[in-house]
C-alpha cells in the first residue's frame, strides 16, 4: 500500500469515526428526550386518573358523561405513548457472520448505516408520540374545564 492510499484510507476512517460520534451523540439526546416523553405521558395517566377519582365524589350531574369520555382518552393517548416501540433493529448474528466478508471500513459504514436508519424511525415515532401527547394534555384541559363547568350545572 502506498503512504497516499493510506493516508486516505485514514482520512476515510476518521470522518466515519465523527458521523459514528455524532450519531451517537443524537442517540443520547434522542434517549434523555424518550425518557422525558414517557414522564409526560405517565403524568397525563395519572392526572386522569386522579380527576375520574374526584369525579366521582362529587354531585352528579349530566356533565359526568362527558367529562368521563375525555379523561378516558387523554388516559389512552397516555397509555398509547408508553407503549413499547417497535422498529428495525441491527440483527447481531447475520452481522457476525458477514463479519469475514467484511473489511474493518465497510463495517463501520454498515453499523453507522444501521444506526442511522434506527435513529431516523426512533425521531418520527417519538415525534408522532410527542403530538398524541399533546393532544392527550389538550384533552385533559378541556375535562379540567368540564369540571369546572360541573360546578355550575
Amino acid at each position: 500500500m502506498t503512504a497516499a492510499s493510506e493516508e486516505s484510507l485514514q482520512e476515510s476512517a476518521d470522518r466515519v469515526a465523527q458521523l459514528t460520534a455524532e450519531i451517537d451523540r443524537q442517540r443520547s439526546s434522542h434517549t434523555q428526550r424518550s425518557v422525558a416523553m414517557n414522564t409526560r405521558a405517565a403524568l397525563l395517566i395519572s392526572a386522569a386518573g386522579i380527576f375520574a377519582a374526584l369525579g366521582g365524589a362529587s354531585k352528579k350531574s349530566w356533565l359526568d358523561l362527558p367529562l368521563y369520555v375525555l379523561l378516558v382518552v387523554a388516559a389512552a393517548l397516555g397509555l398509547w405513548a408508553l407503549w413499547p416501540r417497535t422498529g428495525p433493529e441491527l440483527r447481531v448474528g447475520a452481522l457476525r457472520d458477514d463479519l469475514n466478508d467484511l473489511g474493518n471500513e465497510q463495517m463501520a459504514l454498515h453499523l453507522l448505516d444501521h444506526k442511522l436508519l434506527v435513529h431516523d424511525h426512533d425521531e418520527k415515532s417519538l415525534r408522532r408520540i410527542g403530538k398524541g401527547v399533546t393532544i392527550g394534555f389538550a384533552v385533559l384541559a378541556i375535562a379540567v374545564g368540564v369540571v369546572a363547568a360541573r360546578a355550575f350545572f
